[in-house]
């Protein structure tokens, strides 16, 4: 399976990750936790944080799909 992480542009111990099973996660590296979330029905290729409201992250599938 292939994951996909970016750290977020504003908190340094946060990250993003995204799967090919169609989940994203934001995961907080002092806990260990992630809240994970179905964005897609397929691969999901791509995510990237908002520079201007950390708070939102797009994703992209390959099903041409984004999420935000």
């Amino acid at each position: 399976m292939r994951v996909l992480a970016q750290w977020g542009p504003t908190e340094p111990n946060v990250f993003a990750s995204c799967s090919a099973d169609g989940n994203v996660a934001i995961w907080d590296a002092r806990l260990g936790k992630s809240p994970s979330f179905k964005a897609h029905d397929a691969d999901v290729n791509v995510i990237s944080w908002n520079r201007l409201a950390s708070c939102m992250l797009a994703s992209g599938s390959d099903d041409g799909t984004f999420s935000i």
